[in-house]
């Protein structure tokens, strides 16, 4: 008969696999962290095609371990769509007035076309990539992401440092949908980590804790 078979893996994110979230959320029910699982599925459809799909979560680590947490997961852009629009939200509502807001969308806009001029002195470029350096390099695994914080709160606590590198920049970035669409991933992924401290999931309710 031309049944479908498939056949499912499940391993840790590589290189890779990219996990906005990673080192940052943290399973509302046990306290655990959550971790990126990449499930990937194979088929045999009955014209004899294979289709395969590939599949990214966040899961409570005592749940992929040992099964012993009723916190089951979220698929990885579901959560990361819900934590970002808490995030915006958050540091929006931090504002004391409409002004403020005003000036945090034209600072991130001066921020953008400050990148398309390339007019950074060598000294703040030189800055920047440091930075971009160590966000890579917790990205592909090879720090922590407590170690990514020392790292950048050095940077930020440099008195050359450039505005973007401030966590103030980093929150007008994050929170601002249009410049944050313009981002790398790379980039994405420092400036969430120097606003957010943690997000926690219980189940569909979210909890967003920011730095600072």
């Amino acid at each position: 008969q031309g049944r479908m078979r498939a056949r499912f893996s499940e391993r840790r994110p590589t290189q890779r696999q990219r996990y906005l979230l990673a080192g940052l959320a943290y399973c509302g029910w046990c306290g655990n962290r959550m971790i990126g699982l990449t499930r990937r599925q194979s088929w045999l459809r009955k014209d004899g095609m294979r289709i395969r799909r590939t599949y990214q979560y966040y899961q409570c680590q005592s749940y992929a371990s040992h099964g012993v947490c009723a916190n089951h997961g979220w698929k990885a852009a579901d959560l990361e769509k819900v934590t970002l629009d808490k995030v915006q939200k958050k540091i929006i509502a931090l504002s004391s007035s409409k002004a403020e807001q005003s000036t945090l969308w034209s600072d991130a806009q001066e921020f953008d076309d400050t990148r398309e001029t390339g007019t950074q002195t060598s000294q703040s470029e030189s800055l920047r990539r440091r930075y971009l350096r160590y966000v890579r390099k917790a990205a592909a695994g090879k720090i922590s992401m407590a170690k990514l914080r020392i790292l950048l709160d050095g940077i930020a606590g440099s008195s050359t440092t450039p505005s973007f590198q401030s966590v103030a920049q980093a929150q007008r970035m994050v929170s601002d949908p249009v410049s944050w669409d313009t981002l790398e991933w790379i980039e994405r992924k420092g400036y969430i980590s120097m606003v957010l401290d943690r997000v926690e999931s219980k189940g569909r309710d979210i909890v967003v804790v920011l730095k600072h």
